[in-house]
């Protein structure tokens, strides 16, 4: 997994950035900001986005930096969704809640859900993770 705050680390491993700027009311893609449920078993809140009418596709994490979700995080995960991607940034402390107290445990939570995300119903089984 990239280092946290390190695209440097995403490219390094095939995972470019797409380079357009985007908007958090484009049409093309379904925007969500809040709960979501992977699975029966795993409630993630975060910010979502996908492209529109669209299955099939890879599953990308984007792993927010110690800021959390912000606009550049945002903005990223709009930018993958656009490239074909069901993107998400994960707000790990409120997902992990109050049972961890490390940024790093929460990660570590996060990722152990990985293998619920391969199912995903609108995903094609490939789960990717970068560090924004």
């Amino acid at each position: 997994m990239a280092r946290a705050g390190s695209l440097a680390g995403a490219a390094a491993i095939g995972i470019a950035t797409p380079a357009w700027a985007t908007s958090s009311t484009d049409r093309r893609l379904n925007i969500y900001e809040g709960q979501y449920a992977i699975d029966s078993h795993k409630i993630v809140d975060g910010y979502f986005a996908a492209p529109r009418g669209r299955t099939g596709m890879d599953v990308l994490v984007v792993i927010p930096g110690e800021g959390g979700i912000d606009n550049a995080v945002r903005d990223l995960v709009r930018r993958h969704a656009l490239a074909g991607n069901l993107a998400i940034a994960p707000d790990l402390a409120k997902t992990a809640g109050t049972r961890f107290s490390s940024r790093d445990a929460m990660i570590a939570d996060f990722v152990a859900h990985v293998p619920r995300l391969k199912k995903h119903s609108r995903g094609n089984g490939t789960v990717r993770i970068i560090a924004a």
